[in-house]
């Protein structure tokens, strides 16, 4: 199949979703090298050399572990992004449920789509770990239940306008996420929300 042929096979709305997402949502996660560049790193060579030795050998970490263990790192990586996403969209860890607000709004990204769109989300699932993901769905099945939990607990315990623009947002979010093809869902999301 050239590569051709899979764009032609995505459709239109997949194909904008992926432009989005590498146009507008990449830049934000592109601030590595800016933030060595910031903290002195890259002005002495052999601190450059550190990190950037650093970073190749966790990238070279990371592909080891996926091919050693593919399920196992593919359920870790779901497990970091949840929390990267969710710290991300909350505003400051100076309330008290900033911890459990991060963890209800990247839940839902994680969770909520891989649930909304299970036999989509399975098939990447097995192009990614292969034929088995018991032990994937296992993880976004009780983590599901733990995100639904905290969302209601987190719009429980915040007030005013704080708890509008919250349950807005989760509810916005949650429809978005049910009503659209996945990789659309998640494109709004990471570019209008997520790297805003």
């Amino acid at each position: 199949m050239t590569p051709l042929d899979v764009g032609s096979s995505l459709g239109g709305l997949n194909l904008l979703a992926l432009a989005c997402i590498v146009f507008i949502g990449l830049p934000h996660g592109a601030m590595d090298g800016a933030l060595a560049l910031h903290f002195g790193w890259m002005r002495q060579r052999a601190k450059a050399a550190v990190f950037l030795l650093s970073y190749v050998g966790l990238a070279a970490a990371v592909v080891f572990a996926w091919i050693m263990a593919p399920v196992l790192t593919f359920t870790l990586f779901l497990g970091i992004s949840l929390l990267h996403f969710g710290r991300g969209d909350v505003a400051g860890d100076d309330n008290s449920t900033w911890l459990l607000e991060s963890f209800a709004r990247g839940g839902l990204v994680i969770a909520g789509i891989s649930q909304f769109h299970r036999v989509e989300a399975d098939l990447v699932f097995q192009a990614l770990v292969g034929s088995d993901t018991g032990f994937v769905w296992l993880f976004l099945d009780v983590i599901s239940v733990a995100v639904a939990a905290s969302i209601v607990v987190v719009g429980v315990r915040t007030s005013g306008k704080a708890r509008r623009s919250y349950v807005l947002e989760t509810v916005g979010l949650a429809a978005l996420f049910a009503a659209t093809p996945p990789l659309f869902g998640f494109a709004v999301y990471f570019c209008l929300v997520h790297s805003a």
